[in-house]
């Protein structure tokens, strides 16, 4: 979620399914390569903490539920998920406004926002 004061939120949650003889799971560790498209569709630079992250970063996911906030983000971007395959998870994302050729891995994918 971009909220015009230069950030944007990327809340994430992780359900991960009961097996056979194991009917509660823990959360799992999910690395996310991420990178944010701006209007033109170009890379944005990222910073987070204060640290500048390059175009691609890798979140380490390891709870059920976590938020990243990136800072300095001039326009309303379009996240970039799991580029280059970074994880092989299923992908299911709320507000879903866009679906096409992203990431980098030949696959579809459909971007929130």
């Amino acid at each position: 979620m971009w909220v015009g004061l230069q950030t944007y939120t990327l809340a994430c949650t992780q359900v991960v399914p009961p097996t056979p003889g194991q009917p509660t799971k823990l959360p799992t560790v999910i690395p996310m390569a991420v990178g944010l498209l701006g209007p033109d569709g170009a890379d944005v630079p990222l910073t987070m903490g204060g640290q500048a992250l390059g175009t691609t970063t890798v979140l380490k996911m390891d709870q059920a539920s976590q938020t990243f906030v990136f800072e300095g983000v001039q326009a309303k971007p379009v996240p970039s998920l799991l580029r280059n395959l970074s994880a092989p998870v299923k992908l299911t994302a709320n507000q879903v406004r866009d679906c096409g050729w992203a990431g980098g891995w030949g696959g579809p994918v459909c971007m929130g926002g």
